[in-house]
Order: C-alpha cells, then structure tokens, then sequence
C-alpha cells in the first residue's frame, strides 16, 4: 500500500538528514505490531517508516488532555497512521482494535503501557497477548534503539528493527517478546537488508 505523500517526503528527510535509515515492512494480513517504548516519538516514528497504515492505540492522557494531542491529531489527518485511545479499564477500544485486525489491519500497542525514561525495558502487560490469542493475530517485536551516549556525529542517530513474528498460540508469547525486545539492534545494523520469517526490514 503507497503511504502518503507527506510521509514519504518525512521518510527521506530522515534519511538525508542521518537521523535514521530504516524501513520497517510489515508482513500482509492481520498484524500486532509491539515496540518499545522510550519516548513520545516512538508512535510517530513507527508510523512514518511502517510500509502500512497502522492503527495505534495510545494513552487517553496523551490523546485527548495533552497539549500536544493537537499535533498527534494533525500527523493523523496528514496520513501517518490512525489513534484510538487505549484505557485498560475501557473495552471500547480494544473492540476498535479487534475489528481492525478482523478485517485484516495492523495495529500497535507498546506492550510496556508506559514510556521507560531510562531505556530499560518495563515489564510486559498482558493486554498484546490477549489481544493476538482472541484475534489469532501475529505479534511483531519491533525494537527502537537510540545512539543516546554515542557522539553526536554518529549517523544514523535511530534504529529501527523488527524481529520473526508470534505465533498467537504460543504458550510463552510474553517471554519471546519480552526476549525480543531487549534484543541489541545496534545502530546502522537496519541498512543492512533481512528477512526474517515474513518481516523485512532494508
């Protein structure tokens, strides 16, 4: 699926300017897409270098009494992704996010629930596993990794890595991608291209 026009031209410009080289593609059908979560960008950035559409699910804080909740809402109209607020105590969205995946969508919930300031993975809520066991969707591991100490020459400065996708029965979903996303994805390794069970990243 071509992505918008304005997010292709903020793809190149990430490129051009050394901030990151990474393309995530994902796989067709149904899909949970899992990151880690570092920062406020993190959502945007997905967003921007998927190859589809993705439906996020995002804090309602963030979404709807945030101040920048304007800007989330402008980088929706401008096509980089569609948001549904997320509160574990409210079905109503997870419903949104299930017949995304019914009608064959993918969808991103940052599987943590919260942003880790420090860098160090959170422990795993048990909502990303729920939600591909219910929808026999696949989950895809999908690991930000930032030059935080590096100097700030280094090019790229982000990147971004997906990992084999899993399968939604299996018994130790939590602990693959718990696994997978304290994985290392040392920064330039996504330049390289590689595919990896259906997920490719160039």
């Amino acid at each position: 699926m071509k992505r918008s026009l304005t997010v292709r031209i903020t793809r190149r410009l990430l490129r051009l300017t050394g901030v990151c080289n990474s393309r995530l593609k994902l796989p067709d059908g149904a899909l949970i897409v899992a990151p880690n979560h570092c920062s406020l960008w993190d959502g945007p950035l997905v967003a921007c270098l998927a190859d589809r559409r993705v439906l996020f699910g995002v804090d309602p804080d963030y979404l709807c009494r945030q101040p920048w909740r304007f800007s989330l809402m402008f980088l929706v109209k401008l096509g980089f992704g569609d948001v549904v607020p997320l509160d574990a105590n409210r079905p109503f969205a997870w419903r949104q996010l299930a017949a995304a995946l019914r009608r064959g969508a993918a969808v991103c919930v940052f599987p943590e629930g919260a942003i880790a300031r420090d860098g160090t993975l959170l422990p795993i809520q048990p909502g990303v596993a729920r939600l591909a066991r219910i929808n026999k969707a696949p989950v895809l591991p999908v690991r930000i990794e930032r030059a935080a100490r590096a100097p700030r020459a280094q090019r790229p400065r982000i990147a971004v890595v997906a990992f084999a996708p899993i399968d939604p029965s299996h018994p130790d979903l939590t602990e693959l991608l718990r696994a997978s996303l304290q994985s290392s994805a040392p920064i330039g390794s996504e330049s390289r291209q590689a595919t990896v069970s259906g997920a490719q990243i160039s």
